[in-house]
């Protein structure tokens, strides 16, 4: 059993996705250098400099190897996400109330059961190039954190609700990392993929945003296009809590 320090409370899943934007803006402004003076330095260009200095690697090479690794946590990130919220439903994923109706056990929940905060911590090491290092250390391990309150919340919530159906899922799918093989059978969900699509349409944009302008090695650049993203997701989860209103 987990430690209640691991179990978040209910106004802590309510209010997840405020709390998962204070830690970006931390982590991005990272407030105690501003206290101490020091200068802006993303992450993306330091293991360069590091490298160069030491003589180990060329500037170039290492800071091609590190945008090289974003872009594909990005596009990680962009799949687990969507195949995690087609399966499950974008109304369920974003909703502030935890769900325990049905259970989950198809697609990528055959393999993991956590496939959507696993997308989003690839999504996050995508975003720590941008991030100066204290921010990017603080905001990875803040999100691991939270995340495993999280699971530990969810997970207590619906063994009480679905009972030992799903405790004994709980002992055949890894909580995390996932198995290359199935762990149980196909439960005949039906994913809904362009409602993923819309429901991620923020790690769909980043992604699209790495691939394209990672490559001009312009930190604000792709940072607004990592905003636009960002802005639009917003945009779209409104009008669709407005419309399942009406």
């Amino acid at each position: 059993m987990q430690s209640k320090i691991f179990k978040a409370t209910q106004w802590e899943f309510r209010f997840r996705f405020p709390i998962f934007l204070v830690m970006y803006f931390v982590g991005f402004f990272a407030p105690w250098n501003i206290v101490m003076h020091k200068p802006y330095v993303a992450m993306w260009s330091l293991p360069g400099f590091w490298a160069m200095r030491a003589g180990l690697a060329d500037f170039g090479v290492v800071t091609m190897g590190i945008t090289a690794v974003a872009v594909v946590c990005a596009l990680l990130a962009m799949v687990l996400r969507i195949a995690g919220a087609a399966y499950l439903g974008s109304g369920v994923v974003h909703d502030h109330a935890m769900h325990g109706g049905v259970m989950m056990a198809d697609g990528p929940y055959r393999h993991m059961r956590n496939p959507l905060y696993l997308g989003g911590f690839f999504g996050l090491l995508s975003l720590t190039i941008l991030m100066p290092p204290s921010g990017a250390l603080f905001t990875v391990i803040a999100y691991i954190v939270f995340v495993l309150r999280l699971i530990g919340c969810e997970e207590e919530f619906l063994t009480a609700k679905l009972g030992e159906p799903y405790v004994a899922y709980l002992q055949k799918v890894p909580r995390i990392f996932p198995s290359l093989m199935p762990r149980v059978p196909p439960s005949g969900a039906k994913p809904h993929w362009l409602q993923g699509i819309f429901g991620e349409i923020y790690h769909v944009g980043a992604a699209v945003s790495y691939c394209a302008v990672a490559w001009h090695f312009n930190p604000g650049l792709l940072a607004r296009c990592v905003l636009v993203s960002l802005g639009l997701s917003i945009v779209l989860r409104g009008f669709y809590k407005k419309s399942n209103a009406a």
